[in-house]
Protein backbone atom coordinates (compact mmCIF):
# COMPACT_ATOMS: atom_id res chain seq x y z
CA UNK A 1 0.00 0.00 0.00
CA UNK A 2 3.00 2.55 -0.09
CA UNK A 3 4.02 4.62 2.84
CA UNK A 4 1.39 6.28 5.33
CA UNK A 5 1.49 9.92 6.17
CA UNK A 6 3.00 10.68 9.77
CA UNK A 7 0.17 12.34 11.92
CA UNK A 8 0.03 12.96 15.30
CA UNK A 9 -2.67 10.19 15.54
CA UNK A 10 -3.74 7.53 13.98
CA UNK A 11 -6.64 7.67 11.44
CA UNK A 12 -9.92 5.32 11.70
CA UNK A 13 -12.26 5.04 8.45
CA UNK A 14 -15.57 4.37 9.51
CA UNK A 15 -17.62 2.93 6.88
CA UNK A 16 -21.30 2.41 7.42
CA UNK A 17 -24.15 1.66 5.13
CA UNK A 18 -26.93 4.01 5.67
CA UNK A 19 -27.69 7.82 7.04
CA UNK A 20 -30.58 7.50 9.35
CA UNK A 21 -30.53 6.52 12.89
CA UNK A 22 -31.89 3.09 13.41
CA UNK A 23 -30.05 0.70 15.52
CA UNK A 24 -26.79 0.59 13.91
CA UNK A 25 -26.51 3.95 13.03
CA UNK A 26 -26.63 4.85 17.29
CA UNK A 27 -24.40 2.11 17.52
CA UNK A 28 -21.73 3.52 15.37
CA UNK A 29 -22.46 7.05 16.68
CA UNK A 30 -21.84 5.27 20.54
CA UNK A 31 -18.72 3.64 19.27
CA UNK A 32 -17.45 6.98 17.69
CA UNK A 33 -17.72 9.11 21.00
CA UNK A 34 -16.26 6.21 22.76
CA UNK A 35 -12.66 6.41 20.52
CA UNK A 36 -12.61 10.35 19.67
CA UNK A 37 -10.17 11.21 22.11
CA UNK A 38 -7.99 8.57 21.21
CA UNK A 39 -8.16 8.77 17.29
CA UNK A 40 -8.96 10.68 14.11
CA UNK A 41 -12.30 10.01 12.75
CA UNK A 42 -13.31 10.16 9.32
CA UNK A 43 -17.02 8.68 8.59
CA UNK A 44 -17.96 7.68 4.57
CA UNK A 45 -21.64 7.20 4.38
CA UNK A 46 -22.87 5.57 0.91
CA UNK A 47 -24.27 8.27 -1.70
CA UNK A 48 -26.24 5.44 -3.83
CA UNK A 49 -29.51 6.07 -1.96
CA UNK A 50 -31.19 9.74 -0.89
CA UNK A 51 -31.07 9.32 3.10
CA UNK A 52 -32.53 13.15 2.96
CA UNK A 53 -32.69 14.53 5.96
CA UNK A 54 -29.39 12.79 6.76
CA UNK A 55 -29.93 12.55 10.41
CA UNK A 56 -26.95 10.23 10.66
CA UNK A 57 -24.67 13.42 9.41
CA UNK A 58 -26.13 15.93 11.35
CA UNK A 59 -25.58 13.53 14.69
CA UNK A 60 -22.03 13.55 13.48
CA UNK A 61 -21.31 16.56 12.34
CA UNK A 62 -22.54 17.94 15.97
CA UNK A 63 -19.55 16.23 17.23
CA UNK A 64 -17.29 17.83 14.52
CA UNK A 65 -16.14 14.97 12.87
CA UNK A 66 -16.22 15.22 9.26
CA UNK A 67 -18.58 13.18 7.27
CA UNK A 68 -17.96 12.53 3.43
CA UNK A 69 -20.80 10.62 1.20
CA UNK A 70 -19.27 7.91 -0.96
CA UNK A 71 -20.42 5.55 -3.82
CA UNK A 72 -19.22 2.58 -1.45
CA UNK A 73 -19.75 -1.18 -2.66
CA UNK A 74 -22.55 -1.79 -0.05
CA UNK A 75 -24.31 -5.36 -0.77
CA UNK A 76 -27.77 -4.25 -0.60
CA UNK A 77 -30.69 -6.60 -1.59
CA UNK A 78 -31.91 -4.77 -4.27
CA UNK A 79 -28.53 -5.33 -5.96
CA UNK A 80 -28.88 -9.24 -6.04
CA UNK A 81 -29.22 -9.16 -9.62
CA UNK A 82 -26.80 -8.87 -12.86
CA UNK A 83 -26.87 -5.06 -13.39
CA UNK A 84 -26.60 -4.30 -9.86
CA UNK A 85 -23.40 -6.98 -8.75
CA UNK A 86 -21.88 -5.07 -12.05
CA UNK A 87 -22.61 -1.63 -10.38
CA UNK A 88 -21.75 -2.88 -6.79
CA UNK A 89 -18.20 -4.48 -8.03
CA UNK A 90 -17.48 -0.86 -10.31
CA UNK A 91 -18.20 0.87 -6.64
CA UNK A 92 -15.41 -1.73 -5.15
CA UNK A 93 -13.07 -0.76 -7.82
CA UNK A 94 -13.31 2.66 -7.18
CA UNK A 95 -13.23 2.95 -3.14
CA UNK A 96 -10.55 0.96 -3.07
CA UNK A 97 -8.31 3.65 -4.74
CA UNK A 98 -9.67 6.00 -3.00
CA UNK A 99 -8.55 4.40 -0.10
CA UNK A 100 -5.15 3.72 -1.31
CA UNK A 101 -5.04 7.51 -2.00
CA UNK A 102 -6.15 8.19 1.92
CA UNK A 103 -4.65 5.70 3.42
CA UNK A 104 -6.12 5.46 6.81
CA UNK A 105 -4.48 3.43 9.82
CA UNK A 106 -7.94 1.08 10.37
CA UNK A 107 -11.32 0.53 8.48
CA UNK A 108 -14.39 -0.09 10.70
CA UNK A 109 -16.60 -1.43 8.75
CA UNK A 110 -19.92 -1.35 10.26
CA UNK A 111 -22.46 -4.21 9.94
CA UNK A 112 -22.18 -7.06 7.30
CA UNK A 113 -23.55 -4.38 4.07
CA UNK A 114 -19.96 -3.25 4.44
CA UNK A 115 -18.02 -6.75 4.39
CA UNK A 116 -16.79 -6.12 1.05
CA UNK A 117 -14.24 -3.10 2.96
CA UNK A 118 -13.39 -5.24 5.39
CA UNK A 119 -11.93 -7.65 2.56
CA UNK A 120 -10.61 -5.25 0.49
CA UNK A 121 -8.81 -3.38 3.48
CA UNK A 122 -6.61 -6.86 4.22
CA UNK A 123 -5.37 -6.84 0.48
CA UNK A 124 -4.06 -3.18 1.11
CA UNK A 125 -2.76 -3.94 4.14
CA UNK A 126 -4.91 -1.57 6.30
CA UNK A 127 -5.94 -2.94 9.46
CA UNK A 128 -9.58 -3.76 9.78
CA UNK A 129 -12.66 -3.89 12.63
CA UNK A 130 -15.56 -5.46 11.04
CA UNK A 131 -19.16 -4.97 13.44
CA UNK A 132 -21.45 -7.61 12.82
CA UNK A 133 -25.20 -7.04 13.95
CA UNK A 134 -26.84 -9.62 12.01
CA UNK A 135 -27.68 -13.17 12.00
CA UNK A 136 -26.82 -14.27 8.85
CA UNK A 137 -27.08 -17.37 6.48
CA UNK A 138 -26.58 -18.56 2.99
CA UNK A 139 -24.39 -15.97 0.60
CA UNK A 140 -24.12 -13.28 3.51
CA UNK A 141 -23.01 -15.84 5.84
CA UNK A 142 -19.95 -16.62 3.82
CA UNK A 143 -18.98 -12.94 2.87
CA UNK A 144 -19.33 -12.38 6.28
CA UNK A 145 -16.97 -14.99 7.20
CA UNK A 146 -14.58 -13.72 4.73
CA UNK A 147 -14.43 -10.61 6.15
CA UNK A 148 -14.48 -11.61 9.41
CA UNK A 149 -11.31 -13.80 8.64
CA UNK A 150 -9.56 -10.89 7.13
CA UNK A 151 -10.19 -8.70 9.91
CA UNK A 152 -7.74 -7.81 12.57
CA UNK A 153 -10.90 -8.37 15.21
CA UNK A 154 -14.43 -8.62 14.88
CA UNK A 155 -16.82 -7.25 16.97
CA UNK A 156 -20.66 -9.38 16.91
CA UNK A 157 -23.81 -7.84 18.82
CA UNK A 158 -24.51 -11.42 20.46
CA UNK A 159 -23.42 -15.11 21.03
CA UNK A 160 -26.01 -16.56 18.94
CA UNK A 161 -24.56 -13.61 16.17
CA UNK A 162 -21.08 -14.78 16.86
CA UNK A 163 -21.87 -18.62 16.47
CA UNK A 164 -22.64 -18.22 12.52
CA UNK A 165 -18.95 -17.41 11.86
CA UNK A 166 -16.46 -20.02 11.47
CA UNK A 167 -14.61 -21.29 14.39
CA UNK A 168 -11.58 -20.79 13.11
CA UNK A 169 -12.58 -16.66 13.44
CA UNK A 170 -14.54 -17.09 16.32
CA UNK A 171 -11.36 -16.71 18.16
CA UNK A 172 -10.90 -13.22 17.32
CA UNK A 173 -14.35 -12.36 17.76
CA UNK A 174 -15.65 -10.28 20.59
CA UNK A 175 -19.40 -10.47 22.12
CA UNK A 176 -20.43 -6.59 22.63
CA UNK A 177 -24.18 -6.12 23.24
CA UNK A 178 -25.36 -3.05 21.64
CA UNK A 179 -26.82 -0.34 24.05
CA UNK A 180 -27.10 3.58 23.43
CA UNK A 181 -28.92 6.07 26.08
CA UNK A 182 -32.25 7.17 25.54
CA UNK A 183 -31.92 11.11 23.98
CA UNK A 184 -34.99 13.22 22.47
CA UNK A 185 -34.96 11.75 18.95
CA UNK A 186 -38.46 11.35 19.30
CA UNK A 187 -39.25 14.73 20.54
CA UNK A 188 -42.17 13.45 22.50
CA UNK A 189 -42.77 12.25 25.88
CA UNK A 190 -44.73 9.02 26.58
CA UNK A 191 -47.14 9.14 29.78
CA UNK A 192 -49.77 7.39 31.40
CA UNK A 193 -52.37 7.48 33.98
CA UNK A 194 -51.70 5.45 36.29
CA UNK A 195 -48.19 5.06 38.01
CA UNK A 196 -47.57 0.99 37.45
CA UNK A 197 -48.73 1.00 33.76
CA UNK A 198 -45.75 0.20 31.68
CA UNK A 199 -44.99 1.72 27.55
CA UNK A 200 -42.86 -0.72 25.81
CA UNK A 201 -41.79 -0.14 22.60
CA UNK A 202 -40.03 -2.89 20.93
CA UNK A 203 -38.81 -0.94 17.64
CA UNK A 204 -37.28 -3.34 14.97
CA UNK A 205 -37.68 -5.49 11.91
CA UNK A 206 -40.00 -8.69 12.53
CA UNK A 207 -37.01 -10.93 11.83
CA UNK A 208 -37.24 -14.28 13.56
CA UNK A 209 -34.23 -13.73 14.95
CA UNK A 210 -35.05 -10.37 16.65
CA UNK A 211 -36.24 -11.75 19.69
CA UNK A 212 -40.11 -10.77 19.28
CA UNK A 213 -40.89 -14.26 20.71
CA UNK A 214 -38.67 -13.98 23.86
CA UNK A 215 -40.04 -10.99 24.92
CA UNK A 216 -44.08 -12.03 24.28
CA UNK A 217 -43.09 -15.20 26.11
CA UNK A 218 -41.20 -12.71 29.22
CA UNK A 219 -43.98 -10.85 29.14
CA UNK A 220 -46.82 -13.45 29.52
CA UNK A 221 -44.84 -14.58 32.21
CA UNK A 222 -44.70 -11.14 34.11
CA UNK A 223 -48.50 -12.30 35.07
CA UNK A 224 -49.18 -8.62 34.17
CA UNK A 225 -52.86 -7.38 34.65
CA UNK A 226 -51.96 -5.14 31.69
CA UNK A 227 -50.11 -8.33 29.55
Amino acid sequence: MGHRPVRARPLLLVVHPSDELYGADRVLLETIVAVSDIVDIEVWLPSDIDYAPYPLTERINRLGIPVKLQDLPVLRRAYRNVGGAFATLIRLVRIVRRLYSVKPDVIYANTSAMALLACCARLLRIRAIFHLHEHLSGIDRSISAVAAYASQATIAVSEDVAATLPAHVQSTTRVVYNGFGIDDTLGREYKTTDSDDIVFVLASRWNSWKGHETILKAWKDAARRDS
